[in-house]
């Protein structure tokens, strides 16, 4: 299907060669994340969440290399292949040593029944890829390759922070799925519970990105991606909806109710394509970044709703009301400091910002949040 599409629409070879190294390396991670369902299958979390960090730190990391390198978006691209074939190579060591020897067997009776169960899965994943990716293909299409890698910079870095719900998720399904059985009311108060702990990480990361967000780009990326400043802010902001909506939406999965999820993935990528077609001709990769942020909040109004029907309100104004506070008053700290170097100014905040969490008392990690070892 990359091929075909990529060759339809008439790219030079260089940007389809990129295409090409980006779409192995997403197939390879494919195969390489059904090995880590193994890890959550036999509850040894600590395996994949151990390759999650891998799997976003490497790529951000050869990312950068080939930067700073001047190898271009090809090597870009030929970095993340390399990162992706390592960590299916680690994945398929750990599970032979420690699990069983993976093999190759043909199954259509199971093949089959799988396919039916994960239909809405299917259906669900394939929107969400198409509203999330479908924004980068426009901009480049519309505006040129140039304009996708400010965006890709900022981008990029946000994605590298994704491994933390996922990995918090990934620790809770299990127990998520006894409780929607056996107590549903308990099953609320932990998912409000797991929002606080992402929110509690969340919020202290977009404030100080917001605040700091010029001196990131430009020591990281340096003064020719000064264009990536205002989309990493945006971005940043709709991370926070994007890390309490990996709860929300698979809260629905929990409650058997993946249409919903089918249906506002749906919804969305109809509304990111209509929206990115028509602002992206005078807004460029602003318009793409706001339509980002855009996509992340009507996913969270839409599960908000849905799960309000299924489990009861989620109230995550008094969760999110200790950390907002604790970070606005972290970034009262930055604003301070701000003409001090982010190696100094981001290390005092992060201890503010805990000393703050201490004093409105949310770091009860023993009573509230006994789970979060795990």
């Amino acid at each position: 299907m990359i091929v075909i599409v990529i060759n339809v629409l008439n790219y030079p070879p260089e940007t389809k060669m990129i295409v090409y190294l980006i779409g192995a390396s997403t197939v390879i991670t494919m195969f390489s994340d059904t090995f880590t369902i193994v890890f959550y299958a036999f509850e040894k979390m600590q395996y994949s969440s151990g390759l999650m960090i891998f799997s976003r730190i490497a790529p951000l990391v050869a990312g950068l290399y080939a930067l700073l390198t001047d190898k271009g978006l090809l090597g870009l691209a030929t970095a993340y292949l390399i990162v992706s074939v390592i960590s299916i190579l680690i994945n398929f060591a750990i599970l032979s040593i420690n699990f069983f020897v993976p093999k190759l067997e043909f199954d259509l009776k199971f093949c089959w029944s799988v396919m039916k169960e994960l239909f809405l899965f299917n259906l669900a994943a394939i929107f969400a890829i198409i509203y999330f990716r479908v924004g980068v293909v426009m901009l480049s299409k519309m505006q040129g390759d140039s304009v996708v890698g400010w965006f890709s910079a900022s981008f990029k870095l946000i994605e590298s922070l994704r491994f933390i719900p996922i990995s918090i998720m990934g620790a809770l399904l299990t127990g998520f799925a006894q409780l929607f059985f056996t107590d549903p009311k308990k099953l609320l108060e932990n998912s409000q519970r797991a929002l606080e702990v992402l929110l509690i990480i969340i919020i202290p990361i977009a404030i100080g990105v917001l605040l700091l967000a010029d001196k990131i780009i430009l020591f990281l990326y340096g003064v020719q991606f000064s264009n990536s400043i205002p989309v990493f802010r945006i971005l940043i902001v709709a991370e926070i909806f994007m890390f309490m909506n990996y709860i929300l939406t698979y809260l629905l999965v929990v409650c058997n109710k993946q249409k919903f999820n089918a249906l506002i993935n749906f919804i969305c990528c109809i509304v990111c394509v209509v929206f990115n077609f028509l602002l992206i001709p005078k807004y460029s990769y602003i318009a793409v970044s706001s339509v980002h942020l855009a996509m992340e909040i009507i996913v969270f109004t839409l599960c908000m709703y849905f799960l309000s029907g299924i489990l009861g309100k989620i109230d995550i104004l008094k969760i999110g009301r200790r950390p907002a506070l604790a970070g606005l008053a972290m970034g009262a700290i930055i604003i301070l400091i701000k003409n001090q170097s982010i190696l100094l100014s981001i290390p005092v905040a992060v201890f503010a910002y805990f000393i703050f969490l201490v004093l409105l008392g949310s770091f009860d990690f023993k009573g509230k949040f006994p789970w979060i070892r795990s």
